[in-house]
């Protein structure tokens, strides 16, 4: 999504380089997707976004987190559901992210 954001002129090369920084200084988690799958099946079924995008947020409701995204299309898909404080746009990623 930073690439593609990059490519529309939306972000800086440095302004990419800058997001990834900040995700490795960050704690992110790694799972396997079989487990996840009849979550992440209900959480695209109840807010219509793709499943792809339904297994970063059944894994993040599993381990109590957030999914840190700026893809708009997903926020805006689970507003209203039961998922959506599972997911928060990149902009608000110092604020959402435990600090160490």
């Amino acid at each position: 999504m930073l690439w593609q954001r990059h490519r529309r002129g939306e972000l800086s090369l440095d302004e990419v380089w800058d997001y990834w920084d900040a995700l490795e200084e960050s704690p992110l988690l790694m799972g396997e997707v079989l487990p996840l799958m009849t979550l992440a099946t209900e959480i695209s079924a109840n807010s219509g976004c793709i499943i792809y995008d339904a297994l970063f947020v059944a894994l993040a409701e599993s381990e109590d987190t957030v999914v840190v995204t700026a893809d708009g299309e997903l926020l805006n898909a689970l507003e209203g559901t039961p998922y959506a404080k599972r997911g928060a746009h990149l902009r608000d990623a110092a604020s959402v992210l435990p600090h160490h």
